[in-house]
């Protein structure tokens, strides 16, 4: 029982993170403008209709993850759901064109019993790590993909990332690169230090800042001899 209102109370406590807030209600605003464009134009399973609706919502999504960054708002959740997103469309234009090489009932039925639930699994698994923090391989894999981005950056040797220390607060890790010139090596850290930061600012990551607490001790008055 205690488990299950920790579990309540982690989720609870989401609603006061603002930012988060603001990416569900714009996730839930524009989910209910698409269905409703959807109901007043039905197509059937075989039409690609439905594939233009759903890259309508994907360029959509693009565009609130654009003014999100523009107001310096983080938008992790909102380009989380956009990927998800561009895998089911994937998936849906793979179904369509396998209905013109096979039984379509067949493939409809092999989509409806094990590709999409399979794919809600995975896609739901992906939701708490991002909602209740950054996990070690997603801190790591955004900062290799942040290396990566840089051109200054040698592709061979990779670059690569691991733990170095425990920290008081926190768990230090140190990110190794190549170059064509070391005496580069200092402008190209500021770079990967400034990418890095604006990686975790988009993606709602927040450094460990140390805490204390203090615990006043109650005054006691001298004994009288």
């Amino acid at each position: 029982m205690n488990q299950i209102f920790f579990e309540l109370g982690g989720w609870l406590s989401l609603l006061g993170r603002f930012s988060l807030v603001l990416q569900l209600a714009v996730l839930v605003g524009l989910f209910l403008v698409s269905r409703l464009w959807f109901r007043r134009h039905r197509a059937s399973a075989a039409s690609w209709a439905i594939v233009f609706t759903e890259l309508a919502f994907l360029a959509s999504l693009g565009l609130a993850f654009l003014l999100l960054g523009l107001l310096g708002m983080p938008a992790g959740l909102v380009a989380l759901v956009a990927q998800l997103l561009a895998i089911w469309i994937g998936l849906e234009i793979l179904r369509l064109l396998l209905r013109n090489y096979s039984d379509p009932e067949t493939v409809e039925a092999y989509f409806q019993r094990a590709i999409r639930p399979l794919f809600f699994v995975i896609g739901l698994s992906e939701l708490p790590a991002f909602l209740f923090g950054a996990t070690a391989s997603r801190f790591m894999g955004m900062t290799l993909a942040t290396a990566k981005a840089n051109p200054r950056v040698l592709s061979e040797p990779p670059p690569k990332t691991s733990a170095s220390n425990f920290g008081e607060s926190a768990i230090d890790y140190e990110l190794e690169f190549s170059m064509a010139d070391p005496l580069t090596k200092g402008g190209i850290s500021k770079e990967l230090r400034r990418a890095i930061w604006y990686a975790f600012r988009d993606n709602d990551i927040k450094m460990p800042y140390p805490q204390q607490v203090l615990h006043w001790a109650p005054r006691t008055r001298p004994s009288e001899g």
